[in-house]
């Protein structure tokens, strides 16, 4: 009798040490998987697949509303130059207690390899990748190889100008972005700008505007060539011309930054305009 219940004592703190065992291992691997380093691999790998729902809990993209996001990397996915082929974390660095810069090298469909750094960052109690309108203004950031094209396409001389898009935005105190898209295509890399701008309250305030050609990738936004405009011309259209860093560019966007460090562009900005390839 007393064997029994030796025996059944002895199942009884087996079961319990199993029981306390098993939360503090799956509380560990919880703790692991959301670590910076895990973080930014299930990142790249959901965009390896282009798995949309997961991308997008794992990213912080001011870029965009997020009921954009969905939609916007489908649309993206359907361009080779956005499809990740495979990857590779070159490095690490510790920015902060809370943040960790990623640098990388990522291959795409179009034959395109680029070195791009990520930032990690601790965010409502999970680490996210984050995403902005100036992540790829890092010196990290660097086209390594560009697309492989199979067909060399024609440029077209620069004194022929053709209007590219059009663009209208109101009450603008941050970023903002063209809705459609555009190609470049001149000799001469240049794009020129017929645009009217003006400060919410004139006077005292003078419009301060950064406009730039961007490839706007799920990665960042590739900067082509800008243009700072200041001035108020509400009444009367602009000429000025943004110079790139090659003849062609396809799928672009107009980008629009208000600049800050100006005191007297303290509210929002209005204008709209026209883009034309060439001079």
């Amino acid at each position: 009798m007393n064997n029994k219940l030796k025996l059944k004592s002895k199942i009884l703190i087996l079961m319990l040490s199993i029981i306390l065992i098993i939360p503090s291992q799956a509380y560990a691997s919880t703790t692991i998987a959301n670590s910076p380093g895990s973080t930014i691999k299930s990142f790249l790998n959901a965009v390896k697949s282009q798995n949309i729902e997961q991308i997008i809990s794992l990213e912080e993209d001011d870029r965009l509303d997020s009921s954009e996001l969905a939609d916007w990397h489908k649309k993206n996915f359907n361009n080779d130059r956005e499809v990740l082929s495979s990857y590779s974390i070159l490095r690490q660095e510790q920015l902060g207690k809370d943040q960790y810069k990623f640098i990388t090298k990522l291959k795409m469909k179009d034959g395109s390899i680029s070195q791009v750094p990520f930032n990690v960052k601790f965010s409502n109690n999970k680490w996210k990748v984050i995403v902005t309108a100036n992540s790829l203004e890092d010196k990290d950031f660097t086209v390594m190889q560009k697309a492989i094209i199979s067909k060399s396409s024609n440029t077209i001389n620069s004194i022929s100008s053709s209007k590219l898009t059009s663009w209208n935005f109101s009450n603008l105190n941050g970023t903002m972005y063209s809705i459609n898209t555009f190609d470049v295509n001149n000799s001469s890399s240049v794009v020129t700008l017929n645009l009217r701008q003006w400060a919410e309250y004139t006077p005292p305030d003078t419009s301060n505007i950064n406009y730039a050609v961007v490839i706007k990738h799920w990665y960042g936004d590739n900067e082509w060539g800008s243009i700072n405009v200041i001035g108020n011309n509400p009444n009367s259209p602009r000429q000025v011309v943004i110079h790139g860093k090659s003849s062609s560019i396809s799928g672009a966007n107009l980008k629009f930054t208000k600049n800050y460090d100006d005191s007297n562009n303290q509210f929002g900005n209005n204008g709209f305009g026209e883009i034309y390839n060439g001079y």
